[in-house]
């Protein structure tokens, strides 16, 4: 892969699907015009950001996890346009920014999970603590797949109470199992927006296509 990039000097989109070859495995990522990078369903152990002053947007999705159980480290070097990253998974991502590590439990990822209901109630989000990006700097979210589920109405009711600047808010019903949103809604300055899914268990099929786009500022927004 270093190879293909050093020899691709004006590539702006790369795209890689389903790759569990050991050319990937470690990815450095260099590029003076790589706008857009997806990783999709791809065995990867790291991922380095290491000079790409184009790049606006870092897709990784349906990562695998490794053979040892470790967590694939995404480090973020020189990236100063970067906008739009994910998804990133809690227990499967590790991520860097320069020389400081992240924790990913911070950075809001939600995707179906199974076996934690009831148990990360809102006494638990509260007792956690403030989460000073969730206070001061995200001004819109989106929740994909909700359920319902104790746990994640915690959760919703946590982020309403904190997001101090949030102005818009979509939450998307998971086909099927979608009633209504819970009380304690956010502030009347923020716009909230409620969908039912149309799309199939467990949410639509990516298209890198999607993420190609750069006529839509941000294709993770649900439409």
């Amino acid at each position: 892969m270093d190879f293909i990039l050093a020899g691709s000097p004006v590539l702006e989109n790369l795209g890689i699907v389903g790759s569990r070859k050991k050319a990937t495995t470690r990815l450095l990522l260099v590029g003076q015009h790589l706008r857009c990078v997806q990783i999709c369903l791809s065995a990867v152990d790291s991922v380095a950001v290491v000079d790409t002053p184009s790049l606006e947007r870092l897709l990784l999705l349906g990562s695998m996890t490794r053979h040892d159980g470790s967590c694939i480290r995404l480090k973020i070097g020189k990236a100063p346009k970067l906008r739009v990253l994910g998804y990133l998974d809690p227990g499967i991502h590790m991520l860097e920014i320069r020389n400081t590590v992240i924790n990913v439990h911070t950075i809001l990822t939600f995707g179906k999970t199974d076996g934690v209901d009831g148990k990360v109630n809102l006494k638990f989000w509260q007792e956690a603590g403030p989460i000073e990006c969730i206070q001061s700097c995200i001004k819109m979210m989106t929740f994909r797949e909700f359920r319902m589920k104790r746990s994640e109405v915690a959760f919703l009711k946590f982020f309403f109470q904190s997001a101090q600047v949030l102005k818009n808010a979509v939450i998307v019903g998971s086909n099927g199992s979608f009633t209504s949103i819970p009380e304690n809604r956010p502030s009347k300055s923020c716009h909230v927006l409620v969908y039912e899914s149309s799309d199939p268990d467990g949410g639509a099929v990516w298209s890198l296509q999607k993420g190609f786009d750069f006529s839509v500022s941000d294709p993770l927004y649900y439409r």
